[in-house]
């Protein structure tokens, strides 16, 4: 037995981790536990730190008795951040969870052929950690067992391993290449996430399930030939950059949600027949899609399919396809589209924002559809779903008498429409936005709809549809209860709006860019506010409610509902925000615009949280929160990666090493203690 300790042993004063023993022995300056029969595991030492090298014998003897080393204990070696090698010459069968994490300074460790387990957070950040044999004796890479490992360059695979676990990879930044052995056939949820070097994946023929996020952000990856694989997980390869083509094998039937995703250089994609369904947002914002074969059983194309394609210029739609779902083309660079013969439902918007569509042809034997130069129909042409091309006048046709949600969306051009008297349903989002309209006109005979100045309400002058062209100050009628979705939306003159006495409800958007506004004045008679009904008004500087109002209220600066859970809106545009103790709840963009923002404390009592709350709060710099145990939430949806990286979190003193090693509040580069507790 021979123990090797180049530099001095330091003793300090050592705070175990969660689960750590302290040990029945110490020989040679290594802590031991005895098991059963004649055996021990290495442990952590009461007030000991293991530093320089250290070797581990095959066995120890303590009282005349000898004892064999069979495993190495959770958390044994765990924050021994100057620990630099380990030699480890006894026969182990494990090696426990987060045994050597976060041994920033380790960089060579063998590991013994005997060896059949490698537990959770084994290795996790062990910064220096440049290569590693795995003994052919294991069946699994355990959970988070090599994550943050950013000088790993190689790794093979023994054959045997039939699973990579959760996170196993994540973050080895400089991971070059991976051998997976034949035996494989899991690769479990952000197993390689974020392994930005990895340039070349060669998948086994067993693997038959790829995990959710398994390769997000693998951004050096150039082209794949993936496997028939009937479970691959939503995200598996989103944000992979450097993608640039995709082959997948004959035998796939389904590809998940958002599996391409933000694959900016992703421009070809060959499909097998065998696949009948893809999912949601497949590739959207792989903006150089240019090629794309689509299987001939296809039968819908999916919500967001495309969205933000902008090099995808035409598509041919298989003549199985019977539904082209809400928001397929979203933003697209589509300039032609056929309808086939089958298709029987088109969803609300699913051409919006395709500025370049200018041609919508439709099979002659569709039942459904029909188009002319400047729209798309239903069969009977009494409903218009979608308008395409560059329209700068629009007359609704006397068949008409529907006009769709987002039927005219995003067309700048449009001056002027009328509405012919037969038009009985005008949905939400219509005209949304189409800001440039300066003239309205609806025919005087029309039983549905009227229009006074610039605003269009329905008959009874209960609803505002929509406004447009509106300058300075808005006085919203007394006859108004409902004010609809989007109503103002883009009037970027309008710089003040008095509700009138007997609204009940601002429904969601109702001001959304509103760029001016600066004033907007509430009654009593609201009690209820839709989502997003201020967004992206960025110079919005008071909100005035009524005190009588029984639902919603305003204190420096912030709008909640009247028990103050629910944060709804800042406003002000203020250096700092005083949030109430009570908020539970953060609503989406609450914050946005609030470019002088430096400083935000969050209360503890705060669980739910909206998306981009902190949109555009580009000075701050100081986030307090306080939470002893740091709340699961992707906080990438809450703050923007340039706030990650130079903002400062501050966090209850005792909890900084869990925000440094949680998932989602890791990613901020600055992470101190509260001083002030």
């Amino acid at each position: 037995m021979k123990i090797t300790l180049r530099e001095k042993i330091i003793t300090i004063g050592f705070l175990f981790s969660v689960g750590c023993t302290a040990q029945d022995f110490i020989v040679d300056d290594i802590g031991y536990n005895r098991l059963a029969n004649n055996t021990v595991e290495v442990t952590a030492k009461r007030s000991m730190h293991y530093v320089g090298d250290v070797t581990i014998p095959k066995k120890v003897e303590y009282n005349k008795i000898s004892y064999e080393v069979v495993a190495i204990a959770d958390d044994a070696f765990s924050s021994n951040t100057n620990l630099t090698s380990v030699n480890i010459e006894a026969k182990l069968k494990r090696i426990g969870n987060s045994a050597f994490s976060t041994c920033t300074s380790l960089k060579e460790i063998n590991i013994p052929k005997s060896t059949s387990e490698i537990g959770k957070y084994a290795f996790r950040s062990c910064k220096m950690l440049g290569s590693i044999e795995l003994p052919q004796s294991i069946t699994a890479i355990s959970e988070c067992c090599f994550t943050g490992c950013t000088s790993l360059t190689n790794i093979v695979i023994p054959n045997g391993v039939t699973k990579i676990d959760f996170c196993a990879f994540r973050g080895c930044t400089q991971l070059l290449s991976v051998v997976m052995p034949s035996s494989l056939s899991v690769i479990a949820d952000k197993a390689f996430k974020d392994c930005h070097s990895l340039k070349s994946i060669h998948f086994p023929k067993a693997l038959n399930s790829i995990g959710t996020y398994c390769f997000e952000e693998c951004t050096d990856i150039e082209s794949l030939h993936l496997p028939k694989t009937e479970n691959i997980g939503e995200g598996a390869f989103s944000g992979c950059t450097g993608l640039r083509s995709v082959t997948i094998q004959e035998g796939t039937h389904t590809l998940p949600l958002a599996m391409f995703a933000n694959c900016t250089n992703l421009n070809s994609v060959v499909m097998p027949n065998s696949i009948v369904k893809v999912g949601r947002q497949i590739f959207i914002r792989c903006t150089n899609l240019k090629n794309v074969t689509l299987p001939n059983h296809l039968t819908e194309i999916s919500n967001g399919m495309f969205s933000g394609c902008a090099s995808l210029k035409s598509v041919k739609l298989p003549e199985s396809v019977t539904e082209i779902k809400a928001n397929a083309f979203y933003n697209s660079g589509l300039e032609r589209m056929f309808i086939p013969a089958k298709v029987a439902q088109i969803n609300n918007g699913a051409f919006n924002g395709c500025k370049n569509l200018s041609v919508i042809s439709v099979d002659e034997n569709n039942d459904f559809f029909t188009s002319d130069e400047y729209v798309l129909y239903n069969k009977d042409r009494t409903k218009l779903i979608y308008a395409f091309g560059h329209i700068t006048e629009f007359d609704t046709p006397e068949s008409v008498t529907e006009i769709s949600h987002l039927a005219f969306a995003n067309h700048e051009e449009l001056r002027k429409v009328r509405i012919s008297k037969n038009v009985k349903i005008i949905k939400s989002r219509a005209f949304s936005p189409c800001d440039n309209i300066q003239e309205f006109w609806v025919d005087e005979r029309n039983a549905n709809f009227k229009t006074i100045g610039n605003v269009i309400f329905n008959k009874q002058g209960t609803e505002i549809i929509k406004a447009y062209s509106l300058k300075g100050t808005y006085q919203v009628p007394d006859s108004v209860i409902e004010i609809m979705p989007h109503a103002f939306s883009g009037n970027d003159d309008l710089t003040e709006v008095i509700i009138g006495n007997h609204v009940e409800t601002i429904d969601a958007c109702a001001f959304a860019r509103c760029k001016q506004l600066k004033k907007i004045t509430i009654p009593a008679s609201v009690v209820s506010i839709k989502s997003l009904v201020f967004y992206n008004c960025t110079n919005l500087e008071e909100i005035e409610i009524d005190k009588a109002n029984p639902m919603y209220c305003t204190d420096n600066n912030i709008m909640y509902n009247k028990s103050r859970t629910t944060l709804f809106k800042a406003f002000g545009n203020k250096e700092k925000y005083n949030i109430a103790p009570t908020v539970t709840s953060i609503q989406p963009f609450a914050f946005e615009g609030c470019n002088k923002l430096s400083y935000i404390n969050i209360p503890a009592s705060t669980s739910k949280f909206g998306e981009k709350i902190f949109e555009s709060c580009s000075n701050l710099q100081n986030i307090k929160v306080n939470w002893i145990k740091p709340f699961y939430m992707p906080i990438s949806k809450m703050f923007s990666n340039s706030t990650m990286q130079k903002a400062i979190l501050i966090v209850p003193d005792m909890s900084v090493q869990k925000y440094r090693e949680n998932e989602f509040w890791g990613q901020f580069k600055y992470i101190e203690p509260d001083l002030n507790q």
